[in-house]
C-alpha cells in the first residue's frame, strides 16, 4: 500500500539543517529549472515513469529540481554529478537516488548515459515495510541522499558488470510496459519496479566499501527498528543490532538522522498511531498500546510533543497529514 503522508520530512530527520543559498551552476546557468510531474511523466494512472538520458557532450545538463524523487542508474560513459553541496564523479554502473526538490545537475560528462526512474514514493502502491526489512534499502533510499554532503557517503552504489547487465534488461521491461500499456501493464510495472528496488537494496546492503560500513550499520537498526517498534526495545538492544557502543551508535544515528535512535523510534510509533486514530473501535488507549507504548498518559505527552496537539486535539480537528 502508499506510504502514510506523514513520514519523517527530510528536515525531521537532518536536525532541521538548511542548504546553502549558494548554489552551483552548470555552464553558468541562472535559475533552476523546475520540472513537474504534470509536464514529464507521461501517463497518470501510477506514480511512476522511466526516461533515459543521453549526454554525449561535455556541457552536461543545467541544474534542475522536480516535484518527484529519481533512481538513477548509470548504464554508460561518465561525467560529474552536481549537487547544492558538490561535485561528485559518476560512471557506468553507478546508481543513487535523488529526492524531490534537490538542485542537481551534470557536467564533464562524456558518453553519459542513464536510467531515470521517477517515482512519487508517498503515492506508490508498493509493499514499503517489507522493503524496508532490507538495510540497504535505508541506506539508498534515505541516508545517502540525505548524507551526499558528508564524508560517509563518497561515491555511490556501483553494480558489477553482470548485475548491470540485469538491472538494463529490467528497466528495458519496465519501459516497455509504461510505454505500450498493453493489458495489465500497471501490475508488470509495479512489479518490475518492486523487483529492481529490492535487488539494488540488496546490493547495497552487500557492498563491502568501508566509507558504507556506517550507513549500513545505520540501516540495520532502522530495519530493526521498523520490524519490531511494537516491542519494548532499548538503546542497549539497538547498539546490540549495529554491533557498536550505545554512544558510537547515537553518534552515528544521529549524524545520519537528525535525532536519536529512540526519538526515531518514538516518532515512528506516533506516525503509526495517526494511521490507526479514529477508526471504528479504536480509543486513544487501544492505539498507545498497539503502537508500542505502554502508559497512554506517556503516549499523549510524547503524541504533544512530536504533533504539536494532543490526539484528542488532533482527532478533533480532523486529523490530516502532518509530517511527524
Amino acid at each position: 500500500m502508499p506510504e502514510p503522508n506523514v513520514s519523517l520530512s527530510p528536515n525531521d530527520v537532518t536536525g532541521g539543517a538548511t542548504k546553502p543559498e549558494s548554489l552551483p551552476r552548470v555552464n553558468g546557468g541562472d535559475t533552476p529549472e523546475v520540472l513537474t510531474r504534470a509536464v514529464v511523466f507521461r501517463q497518470d494512472r501510477i506514480p511512476l515513469d522511466l526516461n533515459r538520458s543521453h549526454l554525449p557532450h561535455p556541457h552536461g545538463y543545467p541544474m534542475h529540481h522536480h516535484d518527484f524523487s529519481e533512481l538513477v542508474i548509470v548504464l554508460a560513459g561518465s561525467g560529474c554529478h552536481v549537487t547544492q553541496t558538490g561535485r561528485y564523479p559518476i560512471s557506468r554502473g553507478d546508481v543513487f537516488v535523488l529526492l524531490a526538490d534537490e538542485i542537481h545537475g551534470y557536467e564533464d560528462t562524456h558518453g553519459l548515459e542513464m536510467a531515470n526512474l521517477l517515482f512519487l514514493r508517498e503515492d506508490l502502491d508498493l509493499p514499503w515495510a517489507e522493503l524496508k526489512t532490507l538495510p540497504g534499502f535505508h541506506v539508498l533510499f534515505t541516508l545517502e541522499p540525505l548524507n551526499r554532503d558528508r564524508d560517509i557517503h563518497q561515491r555511490p552504489l556501483r553494480l558489477p558488470v553482470e548485475t548491470l547487465r540485469q538491472m538494463s534488461t529490467w528497466v528495458d521491461r519496465l519501459e516497455r510496459e509504461l510505454v505500450e500499456q498493453s493489458s495489465g501493464w500497471t501490475a508488470a510495472a509495479l512489479g518490475i519496479f518492486l523487483l529492481i528496488v529490492a535487488e539494488l537494496s540488496r546490493a547495497t546492503g552487500a557492498d563491502t566499501a568501508a566509507r558504507k560500513q556506517s550507513l549500513l550499520r545505520v540501516g540495520e537498526v532502522l530495519s530493526h527498528i521498523e520490524q519490531h517498534f511494537t516491542d519494548p526495545i532499548t538503546l542497549a538492544e539497538l547498539a546490540g543490532v549495529g554491533y557498536v557502543s550505545e554512544r558510537s551508535l547515537t553518534r552515528s544515528f544521529r549524524q545520519a538522522m537528525g535525532c536519536s535512535p529512540i526519538d526515531y523510534l518514538i516518532r515512528l510509533r506516533i506516525r503509526r498511531s495517526m494511521e490507526l486514530l479514529g477508526q471504528p473501535g479504536q480509543t486513544i488507549a487501544t492505539v498507545a498500546f498497539t503502537v508500542g507504548f505502554h502508559d497512554s498518559n506517556y503516549f499523549s505527552r510524547q503524541f504533544r510533543r512530536v504533533v504539536g496537539r494532543s490526539p484528542k486535539q488532533w482527532l478533533k480537528e480532523g486529523g490530516g497529514e502532518w509530517t511527524v
